[in-house]
């Protein structure tokens, strides 16, 4: 445990670090620039080491919840100021889902972890009501209407385009998907009619995690991957309560879980192999599961938690 907690701060420190000097010495490689050839309107946002501010927001988010963990090891101010220069990153970067979900998350996360039963209601209601929010407003004028009339971007940021194209799609294939990584790009989307009027034809991926899991499996992938991603994890938080693990490493990883799993609403994070919150997810559902089952080795012949 302590071994992992210094891997950790070592780990907030050089990517923490890194990204604050590129924005100081080398800006026109850490700051997205006017002259970027995909995106030239997010000139001005951060993104540090990272390729792409989308990537650096929850990234930082990770790293604040990690700060947070820190706190609790000792060096209480050094590690509060660590958090609040993660936590500033994002809004440097404009990354306002990141920055919403904070919050969010942090609610939800201390519901699981306090009051297990509540937390997995709340948890489950939150996700109801951003996928309806989210995806609704692709498939329903109310919707979308609804969300517009106070003041959110009811495309949220033209994704809406993408998720009518992808939802379409998956209708016609809902128990095979396309498989993985075979319906972007691919000939049957390009020379579909879509691409006579939309440009989300030449979307890399779904920018929804869930939606490009049905796209590439199907329902039975979906309803797998509610299995690992939700159901698995809460139950491993309720036990890892019951049996007395270390509490404050349980927050750090339902924390990171929780976020990830609200995040990939609106950015494809799951099975794609690299980025900071797919590795992040992967990390904090194991943890969950040590928590909930393993044994911390104190001493040769002894384990936590056994006579």
């Amino acid at each position: 445990r302590e071994q992992f907690g210094r891997l950790l701060k070592l780990l907030v420190l050089i990517l923490l670090g890194a990204s604050y000097l590129g924005v100081v010495l080398m800006p026109d490689r850490a700051i997205h620039q006017v002259h970027d050839l995909y995106e030239p309107r997010l000139a001005g946002d951060w993104r540090g080491i990272f390729n792409h501010k989308n990537t650096a927001a929850p990234a930082m988010v990770v790293l604040c919840f990690i700060s947070l963990y820190a706190m609790r090891t000792g060096r209480r101010a050094a590690w509060a100021a660590m958090a609040v220069l993660a936590i500033v990153f994002p809004w440097k970067a404009g990354g306002k889902t990141a920055l919403g979900l904070f919050p969010v998350t942090l609610l939800l996360a201390f519901l699981v972890t306090r009051r297990p039963l509540l937390g997995a209601a709340a948890l489950v209601a939150t996700m109801a009501v951003i996928g309806t929010l989210t995806i609704g407003s692709a498939l329903s004028p109310g919707i979308h209407e609804f969300l517009a009339g106070h003041g959110i971007d009811a495309t949220f940021t033209a994704r809406t385009d993408i998720w009518q194209i992808a939802l379409e799609a998956a209708g016609r294939q809902p128990l095979l998907g396309y498989g993985f990584g075979s319906f972007w790009g691919s000939d049957m989307l390009l020379n579909s009619p879509h691409s006579e009027y939309s440009w989300a034809v030449n979307a890399w991926h779904a920018h929804n995690g869930y939606i490009e899991v049905l796209l590439s499996g199907g329902v039975p992938a979906l309803a797998l991957t509610a299995l690992w991603l939700v159901v698995l994890p809460l139950r491993d938080v309720a036990a890892a309560r019951r049996r007395g693990a270390d509490p404050a490493l349980t927050t750090l990883f339902t924390r990171i879980w929780v976020f990830s799993i609200l995040y990939t609403f609106l950015e494809n994070a799951l099975f794609t192999g690299t980025g900071p919150i797919w590795a992040s997810l992967l990390v904090a559902v194991f943890g969950l599961r040590q928590q909930a089952r393993g044994f911390l080795i104190v001493e040769r012949g002894k384990a936590e938690g056994r006579p």
